[in-house]
């Protein structure tokens, strides 16, 4: 799908979308805590008479599991360039050469050194001391980078491929899918 991006427009690409996964994933988080109260406690339902508004309670509490089930499928979507899902982002970064450029980035941001406070002149062997440290914590934060990607990666195919994400996906396809299509 990506293969003929180069490496800069994968890496753009791939954090524009990793901001708006994150804001869905913030969107999710509230239907979640929302849905603690609304779906799996009483706490509302029991300020609610016996009426029609008891029915509309019922209905609104249906809707708001089903929302919570859409979004959290919508995150796990197969990968395609016009879709804010996760697989997208891990096309997108699973690639030596993008890899290896995140790294580098990572690295980059120790190269330069802090100016001196006060204008103070820092003596050659400090100089130098403070290049090799910093170079050093490059190196590391590089590997991190590395190691935290490849990680990452793994873990999102392992869910995309677990039982409990199929099984929502089905739950989601049977019951949320089919009073969508109904209506």
């Amino acid at each position: 799908m990506y293969d003929t991006w180069d490496v800069n427009k994968r890496i753009t690409e791939a954090k524009r979308l990793t901001e708006r996964l994150v804001d869905h994933a913030h969107y999710l988080l509230d239907i979640r805590e929302n849905n603690a109260i609304v779906v799996y406690s009483d706490q509302l339902s029991k300020q609610i008479p016996r009426s029609y508004a008891a029915n509309a309670f019922n209905v609104f509490r249906e809707a708001m599991h089903q929302i919570e089930m859409v979004r959290l499928c919508a995150l796990w979507d197969q990968a395609h360039i016009d879709k804010e899902a996760i697989m997208t982002v891990v096309e997108l970064v699973d690639d030596d050469k993008v890899i290896e450029a995140l790294a580098e980035n990572a690295r980059a941001q120790y190269i330069s050194l802090p100016e001196p406070i006060g204008g103070q002149k820092i003596d050659d062997a400090t100089l130098e001391l403070l290049k090799a440290v910093n170079k050093k914590r490059g190196e590391e934060h590089a590997a991190n980078a590395v190691v935290g990607l490849r990680k990452a990666i793994a873990d999102a195919r392992a869910i995309k491929s677990s039982e409990g994400l199929k099984s929502i996906k089905n739950l989601r396809d049977k019951h949320v899918a089919h009073y969508l299509t109904q209506s």
